[in-house]
């Protein structure tokens, strides 16, 4: 066998071994990811069917859970009303083209997210109220950020137009004024040596 066979053996080993790694790495995150879901749907379900009787009467008492165990949306003022749709989140937008603008001092963009694992707090009506309220403050958000720095230009262009102008005038007539102010001063008083230097 030659040396050039020996490394393609050697090579397609290696990448057998990295795709069988691959694989079984995908495959447990794949399978933790699924427990964990089947986890959250058993206690969702046992949730809605009241098997934790206690809690369920101390949630009825503060208003979160209707008498069955479902949880009430948080926006709405009626206590039957049940939460069918989860929080959202405000997530910086991240992606090539996003970073490709970054890079040239565009400012981050942001986006609504659904959350995919806190517990559902609204209901459909409410989640689209809250998404459009969401959406509504990032524009206003980024509206603040395009004027912070407008005025940030416009304070630097000032600045390199007038202001450095008017800091060196002001500099000047303070070095003036000192000038002056050292030349007016009365010289101090000397005190004369008698002897062997000792003073009297």
């Amino acid at each position: 066998m030659s040396d050039g066979e020996l490394l393609g053996f050697i090579i397609a080993g290696v990448v057998v071994v990295g795709l069988v790694a691959w694989y079984i790495v995908t495959n447990k995150s794949r399978q933790k990811e699924e427990a964990e879901r089947r986890q959250r749907e058993l206690e969702e379900q046992e949730a809605q069917k009241g098997t934790v009787k206690e809690n369920n009467d101390e949630q009825v008492a503060a208003g979160t859970h209707d008498k069955y165990g479902h949880r009430l949306c948080i926006t709405c003022t009626d206590t039957f009303t049940r939460a069918t749709q989860r929080p959202f989140l405000i997530v910086q937008s991240e992606g090539v083209k996003d970073l490709f603008r970054r890079g040239f001092g565009a400012p981050a963009r942001y986006k609504v997210k659904q959350s995919t694992k806190t517990v559902k707090v609204y209901c459909q009506e409410c989640a689209d109220l809250m998404l459009q309220e969401h959406e509504s403050y990032i524009l206003a958000f980024e509206q603040q950020i395009r004027d912070a720095r407008r005025n940030a230009t416009v304070q630097l262009r000032r600045w390199v137009k007038i202001g450095c102008n008017e800091a060196a005038r002001y500099r000047l007539e303070q070095y003036e004024k000192d000038i002056k102010r050292i030349a007016n001063k009365p010289p101090a008083k000397v005190v004369p040596l008698h002897g062997n230097g000792q003073q009297t």
